[in-house]
């Protein structure tokens, strides 16, 4: 018998963005789309999670500005991912 892979949704119902200009939040919001898209496209990842788990919120850790904003969505990304891993 094959199993079906696991998957993973994720819903962005508000994204906020303190202390960056408004002209980068798409590209934020882009890069962050993007690097939670990769972190979870992997079926082992999906696999970590076991049986259906939700979580209501979740907080990046500050971001230090200066870097390109897709960059500073990416290591939002990376962030998240980590945070909801088992």
């Amino acid at each position: 018998m094959t199993r079906k892979p696991q998957r993973v949704s994720v819903t962005i119902d508000r994204l906020v963005l303190r202390g960056f200009a408004p002209d980068q939040r798409d590209a934020i919001a882009a890069g962050l789309t993007a690097e939670l898209r990769a972190q979870f496209a992997d079926p082992e990842a999906a696999r970590q999670f076991g049986a259906n788990r939700s979580v209501a919120s979740l907080r990046a850790p500050p971001l230090q500005a200066g870097a390109k904003p897709q960059q500073t969505g990416e290591r939002a990304g990376r962030a998240l991912a980590r945070s909801v891993r088992p």
